[in-house]
């Protein structure tokens, strides 16, 4: 074993010396160079204890300003403020007044046949008629005529009669009645600059009869729940969304009668889809239970309508109560039911109360 490493230790090269490190070659000795630069002045240590902090005497610095601290004024957040009824009356104002179209149709009495009156006026006795005016509850009522498109076609026998229940209803405390005569804003032969047409008038005008009759809505917080800058520019939508959010605020104790006289005009292509929106609108309140009055809805055409009666029966019931067609009434004598069409016209109108169970 001995021999082995022995052996080993005589065939293993031995490791080469580290070199040796090179001699530091030094210079003659030379005197430290001056730094660039002026020299700082010397001052004697008094001084250096009498202002440890500058580095010249006080006298050499530029004179400076007193630091006055001047308070800025405070920016008050303005908080945002609702609107109020004088505002809406101004965004939604058109050049249309419920008044003025009350006017117009009553007027047009006279110009109407007496067959087309006594046939309106036998719809005040219908029984549908009657549960929908007499129950305090809230109702929908579609009226169909068969007048057909005579000079009378945009104001009808049943524009009369939706007047002179308008009128009735606003003499008696205890109701808010909202009237839309399409036919008056609907003629082919009116100008092109109206923009009395269509869903987005009869939001505007419903809204704002809203705001003539009751003077007292609390408009806080309006404008959380609506989109105003739409509301401006005559969005549908936020205009039936007002119209609901106004309803659902009125005080308890009230009535609220929706009508729209003449549907069939607004039964075209540039007018249906406001149409449509107003009617589901109109007949969303009357079948919300979180609405705090009865809301009745009463909507009159002179022929049959298509888009209107689908929007009626768009619940698929069976119940006929809300459909009056004026086509099944029986033939009469005109002349001696003309007297007896307007005696039961008044008389109940005189009787409507809308309060018995």
């Amino acid at each position: 074993m001995n021999q082995f490493k022995e052996l080993i230790r005589e065939r293993t090269p031995s490791p080469a010396p580290a070199p040796a490190p090179a001699p530091m070659l030094l210079g003659p000795w030379q005197p430290p160079t001056q730094a660039q630069g002026t020299p700082l002045p010397w001052y004697p240590p008094a001084y250096t204890q009498q202002y440890p902090y500058y580095l010249y005497p006080p006298y050499m610095y530029p004179p400076q300003q007193p630091l006055v601290w001047h308070p800025q004024p405070s920016v008050k957040v303005q908080p945002a403020v609702s609107p109020n009824s004088a505002w809406l009356q101004e965004v939604l104002h058109i050049p249309y007044s419920d008044d003025k179209d009350l006017k117009q149709v009553s007027n047009e009495k006279n110009v109407i046949s007496l067959r087309h009156r006594v046939r309106a006026g036998q719809v005040v006795s219908t029984p549908e008629f009657r549960d929908w005016a007499s129950k305090a509850e809230s109702k929908e009522l579609l009226v169909e005529g068969n007048f057909g498109y005579d000079d009378c076609y945009y104001i009808s026998a049943l524009s009369l009669l939706c007047a002179t229940l308008t009128q009735a209803l606003r003499t008696r405390e205890g109701y808010i009645s909202t009237v839309f005569f399409c036919g008056c804003h609907g003629k082919d032969d009116q100008d092109d600059d109206d923009q009395d047409v269509g869903g987005v008038a009869i939001m505007k005008s419903m809204i704002l009869q809203l705001l003539k009759q009751h003077h007292s809505f609390d408009l806080r917080g309006l404008e959380k729940e609506i989109k105003l800058d739409l509301l401006k520019d005559g969005d549908i939508d936020q205009l039936c969304g007002l119209f609901v959010w106004l309803v659902k605020r009125l005080p308890r104790g009230l009535i609220l009668v929706c009508i729209i006289d003449g549907a069939v005009h607004f039964e075209i292509n540039v007018f249906e889809d406001g149409l449509q929106k107003v009617i589901k609108c109109l007949l969303s309140l009357s079948k919300d239970n979180t609405v705090p009055i009865p809301v009745k809805v009463l909507v009159t055409s002179p022929i049959r309508t298509e888009i209107t009666a689908y929007l009626f029966r768009e619940e698929e019931d069976e119940d006929d109560s809300r459909f009056i067609y004026l086509e099944s009434f029986p033939k009469i004598n005109y002349i001696s039911a003309a007297i007896e069409s307007d005696r039961e016209m008044n008389k109940q109108l005189d009787a409507y109360e809308g309060n018995d169970e």
